[in-house]
């Protein structure tokens, strides 16, 4: 291309001479024609007066002239040097395998290095660009992921959006409490702080922070209040632009800014007199060129000036790439478009944890968590082998614990808690009666060599409930009847060698169940969000949700919300558990609360009243019906007395009464029927 200072002219030449000098300089006639008219428009626009080229080739009075202002930012010494009061904590630019934690594949394999091709999109239109700096990136091919409708969002000020997104650090323990990053485009910014899950309101509010930056910048916060707690950070973005290069933390003061890269390799040139312009651009091209080879580059200003001179010279059309070699951005995006319609870009929100660092906690010293004592390292159950995780390993060690839990040949503790489990849930009592406790305050098995040989039987099996359960249903001992013989009475009265079946009550969710399957009001639809509680007028309180339907729309129990302080009072009359911690065997009673709930609880009338209707329309005849019913309450037909009782029951109400209240009165007796509730 010719330097004499006479390309303002071109703009005004015919393609003959164009060609002319593309032949003389050995370049494309066509690419010399766009690249004249991107500067000549580039020159005419306020929008892209700092474009050095523009200036630099059509100004020829400004060559050589230099611009002697400071920077704009610090250069790679001086970034690096404020730094020195600050403590490291991810640098993106320079990561091993284990500090690259993000919980899927939206910041793809690994931080973007510089140099590296990746497609850019704004405002609907791509182009290929190099990274200007080593960084975490959002990879916008999964730009599109979306959770299916009816996941319910995180709790708290972190909400739906964020699972499959998240990028985490490693963990840390924070020194003086301030913590910054090195941020760019939007994102959502959770400092978990030792697993604490309540980030709204006005004590951990500050847990969540929502970043948008335009371009680089630091962000820090103030968690002076968590001051040597353990914490991680976690950053979440659906932002194609959204970059992180450092984490750090210490001192309020924030790190320097680095000189943009634009601004950087622009000043470099524009001091240049020709020749030296062309070939210094010449020299950063073939420079580049050898950034994009290598695996792995160094994160300074030099490199980042090589990659935005190539982004600016793709932009006005200098660089172009080989058809033969198939990289144009049609092509690219033809392929690109051809793997996303393979992708199921909508998913089930799962609950799951995310694999972080390991940390060995202190041990707390007479139980203070103020008087911390020596690290305790992660290790197995002393009383099953006490295994420690291997010095090198850097992760939480979940893993190692679900192989140590699962090592049958070092200890077939796992295999027996199940079957125990199993068995206890079939016949009513465990081999071992505490099935949450095999230590040695619990139970000693009643049935050792039976209990060994049905966890044998269970891994052999591929650890198959299934099969399990059928192989004990299977067995004479779970097809005996309840009534005892008088000598099991006297001789085993607890029934410990299982001459007889134990007597089971029903879970208050069985018992619902039944009801509503019974009705006909079952509503059998699988999955879906939980179904509102329905609370009485007299459960009130802090956070009280809304009411749900009486009946709970007809789902079953399973399927009912549970809230710690707002639970349903029919199971609690039945024994359900407070959701505080595990229950592994639920307490048995028989109480007056129970008959009381079956007689008067307004879900129990609404049923009965639901049943009669079914049962009406179904038969004219009074004894069909009661067959019928008691068939489907329990299992049998009715004696004679019980046909008489309740023959005479309905002739002898008052003529007031409609035939629908006399059966619903009769479905109301069949609820509360022992048998019912209680499997002989």
């Amino acid at each position: 291309m010719p330097n004499d200072g006479s390309l303002l002219a071109l703009g005004k030449i015919n393609k003959s001479e164009l060609d002319k000098i593309a032949l003389a300089e050995k370049v494309d006639p066509n690419t010399l024609a766009e690249f004249l008219t991107y500067l000549l428009k580039a020159d005419a626009d306020t929008k892209h007066q700092d474009n050095f080229l523009a200036k630099k080739i059509l100004h020829p009075e400004l060559k050589g002239s230099g611009n002697k202002s400071p920077l704009s930012g610090a250069n790679d010494l001086e970034f690096k040097e404020s730094f020195k009061n600050k403590k490291l904590i991810v640098d993106y630019s320079n990561l091993s395998t284990s500090d690259w934690m993000p919980d899927d594949f939206s910041y793809g394999r690994g931080p973007v290095k510089i140099g590296a091709l990746r497609i850019s999109e704004q405002k609907s239109l791509h182009e290929l660009q190099f990274a200007e700096y080593s960084a975490a990136m959002v990879d916008p091919f999964w730009k599109d992921l979306k959770h299916a409708n009816g996941s319910e969002p995180e709790p708290g000020a972190l909400g739906a959006n964020r699972a499959g997104r998240i990028l985490s650090t490693p963990s840390f323990t924070l020194e003086d409490g301030w913590v910054h990053f090195l941020v760019k485009g939007k994102a959502k910014v959770y400092c978990s702080v030792g697993a604490h899950l309540m980030i709204a309101g006005p004590l951990h509010g500050n847990l969540v922070r929502t970043i948008d930056m335009n371009d680089w910048g630091w962000v820090s916060i103030d968690l002076s209040r968590y001051k040597n707690l353990p914490a991680h950070l976690e950053f979440s973005s659906d932002d194609i632009n959204f970059a992180l290069r450092f984490v750090l933390q210490g001192g309020q003061d924030k790190p320097l800014l680095p000189t943009p890269a634009r601004e950087f390799v622009a000043r470099t040139l524009f001091a240049l007199d020709d020749p030296l312009f062309y070939q210094e651009i010449q020299k950063m091209i073939l420079e580049l060129a050898s950034l994009v080879k290598q695996e792995k580059v160094v994160d300074n200003q030099k490199n980042a000036s090589l990659a935005s001179l190539g982004n600016l010279l793709i932009h006005c059309g200098l660089i172009k790439f080989d058809t033969r070699a198939k990289l144009p951005i049609s092509q690219l995006l033809e392929k690109q478009n051809l793997l996303q319609a393979e992708v199921c870009w909508e998913s089930q929100l799962g609950l799951a944890l995310h694999e972080g660092t390991g940390i060995d906690e202190k041990v707390f010293v007479r139980g203070s968590h103020k008087s911390l004592g020596e690290p305790a390292p992660r290790s197995f159950l002393t009383a099953l082998g006490g295994a420690k995780l291997p010095k090198d390993n850097l992760g939480s060690g979940r893993l190692q614990l679900a192989d140590w839990i699962t090592n049958i040949e070092a200890d077939p503790f796992l295999p027996r808690v199940m079957v125990n489990r199993i068995w206890h849930h079939l016949l009513g009592r465990g081999i071992v009666a505490s099935v949450d406790n095999f230590g040695l305050l619990g139970e000693k098995p009643t049935h050792p060599e039976l209990l060994d040989f049905l966890a044998v039987q269970f891994v052999e099996d591929g650890w198959s409930v299934k099969k399990t359960i059928k192989k004990i249903m299977l067995s004479s001992v779970y097809q005996t009847s309840s009534p005892p013989s008088d000598i099991a009475k006297k001789i085993d009265p607890d029934n410990l060698f299982l001459s007889h079946a134990n007597m089971k009550r029903l879970s208050g969710e069985s018992i619902r169940d039944a009801m509503l399957f019974i009705s006909g009001e079952m509503n059998e639809t699988m999955f879906g969000p939980a179904v509102n509680v329905n609370l009485s007028e007299f459960q009130e309180g802090r956070g009280r949700p809304a009411s749900g339907p009486l009946d709970g729309a007809g789902r079953r129990s399973i399927y009912l919300s549970v809230r710690r302080n707002f639970l349903s009072s029919f199971m609690l009359a039945f024994d359900s558990p407070i959701p505080f911690s595990t229950v592994g065997k639920r307490s048995i009673s028989n109480v007056p609360s129970q008959a009381l709930i079956l007689m008067n609880d307004p879900f129990v009338h609404q049923q009965s009243e639901k049943w009669a209707k079914k049962i009406i329309a179904q038969t004219t005849e009074p004894r069909a019906r009661l067959d019928t019913m008691f068939w489907q309450a329990l299992n049998r037909l009715p004696s004679s007395a019980e046909v008489e009782e309740c023959l005479g029951y309905l002739s002898a109400s008052p003529t007031a009464t409609t035939d629908s209240e006399k059966w619903a009165s009769i479905a109301h007796s069949l609820w509360n029927v022992k048998e019912f509730v209680w499997i002989p």
